[in-house]
């Protein structure tokens, strides 16, 4: 099986130099699983790394190093994930490529995928994916690492707003939708959210003082003066009234 490989600018005489020296080619792999998908896609660490071993022994390639990211989202740019950080720095010293399951696995953001790429290009190293057809030495190949890229991003937006439209549903439903339980409520066992009698009338203070014309700094200072405290006994904050008001525009959408 001949590799396909990232060689962007490579005449053909060149691209079929570049796949008779891949036998036997070192190269490094780069394995990406984000927790919050994990179970759902099946594909976990062994399963990826397992599918580039067998890709790296159908074409003669010889992995060297193994570079992993676990629980790390491919939207997160190469500062926040040290494990491509690791695998990229090693690729550009030595010249190997880095293998990875798919494009989606290198990055999530196109912009991201092509400016890693291209920086492996011209470091003289490449990128191999083990389950797609990635081969840039034409115009159809570059076309492919693009719609690849761009459908690798629209993947990941919209598993976000199948996030956000779950976490609104939660809500609605009264349920807490993790971090700390909002001013105004406790949280149950079963994670419905309960309304604190003592704190939703300070809200309702609060939403009254706004509707009467106060500014956000008066209306903390006229907290203050009444002696309304937060939930730990402390002032009550500009910021923290903000996030109050907030809250009661969502939930009365």
């Amino acid at each position: 099986m001949e590799p396909s490989v990232y060689t962007q600018g490579m005449s053909k005489t060149s691209k079929r130099r570049q796949n008779r020296q891949s036998e036997h080619q070192e190269v490094v792999a780069y394995v990406r699983v984000s927790t919050a998908k994990q179970a759902a896609s099946g594909l976990g660490m062994d399963a990826q790394l397992e599918s580039i071993r067998r890709y790296c022994e159908l074409a003669g390639m010889v992995l060297r190093e193994v570079f992993v990211d676990d629980g790390k989202s491919g939207r997160k740019g190469v500062a926040g994930r040290p494990g491509l950080a690791a695998a990229l720095d090693h690729a550009t010293k030595t010249g190997r490529f880095v293998v990875a399951y798919s494009l989606s696995r290198l990055a999530r953001s196109s912009r991201d995928a092509m400016n890693i790429l291209g920086d492996l290009e011209k470091a003289g190293s490449g990128f191999v994916s083990a389950t797609e057809p990635i081969d840039t030495s034409d115009a159809c190949g570059r076309m492919m690492v693009g719609l690849l890229a761009v459908f690798a991003q629209f993947e990941s937006d919209l598993a976000s707003e199948r996030t956000l439209e779950v976490m609104a549903g939660l809500r609605a439903a009264g349920r807490k939708t993790g971090g700390a339980t909002p001013y105004g409520y406790r949280a149950k066992r079963d994670g419905t959210l309960a309304e604190v009698a003592s704190e939703q009338a300070t809200i309702a203070k609060i939403e009254a003082l706004q509707a009467g014309g106060l500014s956000l700094r008066r209306i903390v200072e006229v907290l203050d003066a009444e002696g309304m405290r937060r939930r730990d006994g402390k002032p009550f904050k500009l910021t923290q009234v903000v996030r109050i008001l907030d809250r009661c525009k969502r939930d009365a959408a």
